[in-house]
């Protein structure tokens, strides 16, 4: 049987440390560069990881698969995906951590939107694509709020999370209109 891969809380921390409240967001580099810019195969047990990779090159391993990346991508993480990163500095870019619980919760009243963000997947988005470009700006957002100490903190996270969603199901829409139809609500 092959052995079983760590689960953390973040990486490189047990999995009883504190769960994120709403999401935990740092650089790619702040925690990457601890580890000689290798993140080794791991998984999370309760919490979803969106990686948004602004600019430079990284190589992802989820379940299994290695892909390439260069900025800008994005790489979704649910609950109890065996995933890894080895980034090529510099890197700029995010991981935001947050209960995946809290996630599915944002998303039930768009059922149409779960795939967008809790499903396995790492890509490449084109520069310069318009909808790239809503995607930037949905992370952003997600990274400025999540690092906010401002009133409504936690509906402000929930909207740049709906925000994200919705900016990565409408590329993801455009690019494969034939797999998934876009929804009208």
């Amino acid at each position: 049987a092959p052995a079983r891969l760590p689960a953390y809380a973040l990486y490189g921390e047990g999995s009883a440390a504190a769960l994120p409240d709403h999401v935990h967001c740092e650089s790619i580099a702040e925690r990457s560069r601890l580890h000689d810019w290798e993140i080794r195969p791991h998984q999370h047990e309760a919490l979803a990881q969106v990686l948004w990779l602004d600019s430079g090159r990284a190589e992802a391993w989820l379940d299994g698969r290695q892909v390439p990346l260069q900025g800008p991508a994005l790489v979704c993480v649910p609950a109890l995906t065996a995933h890894g990163f080895r980034f090529a500095p510099p890197v700029q870019g995010w991981v935001f951590t947050l209960p995946q619980s809290r996630l599915e919760s944002v998303l039930e009243r768009h059922p149409g939107l779960a795939g967008a963000l809790l499903r396995p997947q790492a890509g490449a988005l084109p520069a310069g694509d318009p909808m790239v470009a809503a995607v930037a700006a949905a992370a952003r957002q997600l990274h400025d709020e999540a690092l906010a100490d401002a009133p409504w903190r936690g509906a402000a996270v929930d909207a740049a999370l709906l925000a994200l969603a919705v900016a990565v199901a409408r590329r993801q829409a455009a690019v494969a209109p034939a797999r998934a139809p876009a929804a009208r609500h």
